[in-house]
């Protein structure tokens, strides 16, 4: 059975209409003018993609092999290549992409799209008749994210536009839409294409004096970035996955350590490591929001910026509260003239669950009067023991008189131990015999 005709109420397609341009031997009548933008089909000319876009330069172009081609055909990409009649009648059709118009000078800041990703760059020359030339409609200069290479622009016309603004619209409404807001966490490509775990601080920001080396103040950029790693406050030309991409875990979002839980902030250099989580999602004074605040066990408390990488899960376990509302504690409140210093007082708070709000687990009310919070752990130290003085200041003796002893003096260092013998308790008179 015979193949029958398509009805297409008379309408010719697109090839039709390529097709009856040209014929079988080309004859050089009927031709598409210099500067028509076609499409080509990926069985031409060995093409890498099904469809590709391209301009026509050349009239009765020359094949290799002495034939006459009908046009020599520009691709976006910029090869350059020359179909034969047959090809050119079955695989060329037009396109409604936007013709390369010149409009920018040299100098002018750009954003150049190639394969997926848009780049800031700059213009370094351009042709406007380029399609009769047969020349590159732009040369750019890429400098964006480190990379800094100088290139040839072909099209098409949607793969280049301004940089994003010159100036911020007095008009918010105005503003081009960014996929980050102010707060949300990023990961921000910077120093070698390395990408750093960050935090939008600001959107449409502009460049200031002080950033860099000052070349791109009053430039208008999409985000300004904090780098949680170092602190350090960097921007992004663009707004896309190349310069910033979402970071894994946003601001809000459920995290692996649960309050209360112990913790090695492995990023730091100090030997006490261990603490205790004791919030979620903490904004500090710069505004960078943290995923963890956690409290050593030395008593400083620190923010853990990026919890795949600075802090992981601990086996220690936590420090213990061995003394309970009432009870008579001497704490160490430093050192003086190389001496300790220890005050007697009573515990009138004591919180188990301290971590839940930060808080010290201890309330001291000294002899002295102050009412203090207290940290009673330190892994290189003892920072409180149970009191020998009473309440009324009466103190319980542990030697007697004739007892041997150790004790620790006043010279060198403070920290020399010199054994003696008890011949007075009780003693009030600090002058001694000899003296």
């Amino acid at each position: 059975m015979g193949k029958g005709k398509k009805k297409n109420g008379g309408k010719k397609s697109e090839i039709d209409t390529i097709a009856n341009c040209v014929s079988t031997k080309w004859d050089g009548q009927n031709q598409l003018s210099i500067g028509t933008r076609i499409e080509c089909t990926g069985s031409t000319h060995n093409l890498s993609s099904n469809v590709c876009i391209g301009t026509i330069v050349e009239h009765n172009a020359k094949l290799d092999n002495g034939a006459m081609a009908p046009y020599r055909i520009r691709l976006d990409c910029g090869t350059s290549f020359l179909p034969s009649d047959i090809e050119t009648k079955k695989h060329i059709r037009l396109s409604s992409s936007k013709p390369m118009a010149v409009t920018f000078e040299v100098g002018a800041r750009v954003m150049v799209k190639y394969g997926d990703e848009w780049f800031l760059a700059y213009i370094t020359g351009y042709n406007k008749d380029w399609f009769e030339r047969d020349l590159p409609p732009y040369g750019v200069l890429l400098d964006s994210n480190d990379v800094q290479e100088y290139t040839l622009f072909w099209g098409p016309a949607e793969n280049i536009r301004d940089c994003y603004l010159s100036k911020i619209p007095k008009d918010p409404r105005d503003m081009p839409k960014l996929r980050f807001k102010r707060g949300d966490r990023v990961e921000a490509c910077y120093g070698g294409g390395v990408y750093f775990p960050g935090q939008i601080m600001k959107v449409w920001y502009t460049v200031d004096k002080g950033d860099g080396d000052g070349s791109e103040a009053g430039l208008v950029v999409p985000y300004q970035i904090c780098l949680e790693d170092e602190g350090r406050f960097i921007y992004a030309h663009n707004d896309n996955d190349h310069s910033v991409r979402r970071a894994r875990v946003q601001a809000g979002s459920p995290l692996s350590i649960a309050i209360g839980g112990r913790v090695e902030c492995v990023w730091m250099e100090e030997t006490q490591r261990i603490g205790t989580v004791t919030g979620h999602w903490i904004q500090q004074s710069d505004g960078l929001i943290v995923p963890y605040r956690v409290r050593l066990d030395n008593g400083k408390y620190i923010c853990c910026r990026d919890q795949e990488e600075s802090i992981l899960p601990s086996k220690a376990p936590p420090p213990e509260l061995n003394y309970g509302v009432n009870d008579r504690v001497d704490c160490f409140l430093g050192i003086d003239n190389g001496m300790d210093v220890w005050v007697s007082g009573t515990v009138i708070a004591c919180r188990h669950d301290w971590y839940k709000n930060d808080k010290k687990p201890y309330t001291i009310k000294f002899d002295d009067g102050r009412v203090l919070p207290f940290w009673p752990w330190n892994p290189d130290r003892c920072l409180i023991r149970a009191s020998l003085v009473d309440a009324s200041g009466d103190m319980e003796l542990r030697f007697d008189v004739g007892d041997r002893v150790d004790c620790r003096t006043n010279q060198g260092n403070g920290m020399e131990w010199l054994p003696g013998t008890v011949v007075r308790t009780n003693y009030t008179d600090c002058s001694f015999e000899g003296e």
